[in-house]
C-alpha cells in the first residue's frame, strides 16, 4: 500500500437533523459552565487587606531568609497553615517568602515540610499561628495579627 497525504473528503458533511440544545438545571450558586461546582469568589474574606498588611510588615522583602536559597525580594505569599486544613487569611498566618512553590524559600518551603514545621514557617492545623513562633530572618518572633511581631525569647521551636 502506498503513503500518500491521507484521507481527504472533498464535499462538507451535511446534516441529516438538526442540533438539539441541552437543556441544563442549574442549582442556586452553581455556574452555567459546571452545574455542580460552584464559582470561588476571586477573593476570600479579608484576603486583600491581609495581603496588604503582610508586605507592608516584610517591607518587600522574604521574610523566611533561607542562607544559600533566598532571592531576596518577597513576590508570594506563603500560607502558614494550609488553607485545605482550614488555613484563614490573617496576618499571623502568613509569610511573605521569595520564590515560587517550587524555587527561593517558598519552594524549600513546600520541599522539606519538616524543616517548614521545625522553624514554624508552616504551622499544624492543631496549633495556632498566634502562639507558634516562627524563624523570620534569622530571628525567632512571635507574628500578631495587626502586621507586627515580637521576639520570641528562648522558645526557639516549641
Amino acid at each position: 500500500m502506498k503513503r500518500g497525504k491521507g484521507l481527504h473528503r472533498k464535499t462538507p458533511l451535511r446534516t441529516t437533523k438538526p442540533l438539539k440544545a441541552k437543556r441544563i438545571s442549574i442549582a442556586p450558586g452553581k455556574t452555567t459552565t459546571n452545574p455542580r461546582k460552584p464559582k470561588r469568589p476571586a477573593t476570600q474574606p479579608g484576603e486583600t487587606e491581609t495581603r496588604a498588611i503582610v508586605r507592608a510588615r516584610s517591607g518587600g522583602w522574604c521574610e523566611v531568609a533561607i542562607p544559600g536559597v533566598c532571592l531576596g525580594r518577597a513576590t508570594n505569599y506563603q500560607h502558614r497553615v494550609n488553607r485545605s486544613q482550614g488555613g484563614k487569611y490573617t496576618p499571623s498566618a502568613a509569610l511573605d517568602a521569595c520564590g515560587s512553590g517550587t524555587t527561593g524559600c517558598h519552594g524549600a518551603i513546600h520541599a522539606s515540610p519538616a524543616r517548614a514545621y521545625e522553624n514554624g514557617w508552616s504551622v499544624r492545623s492543631t496549633d495556632h499561628p498566634l502562639t507558634r513562633p516562627v524563624l523570620r530572618r534569622g530571628e525567632w518572633v512571635l507574628l500578631d495579627d495587626a502586621g507586627g511581631y515580637t521576639p520570641a525569647l528562648n522558645l526557639g521551636a516549641a
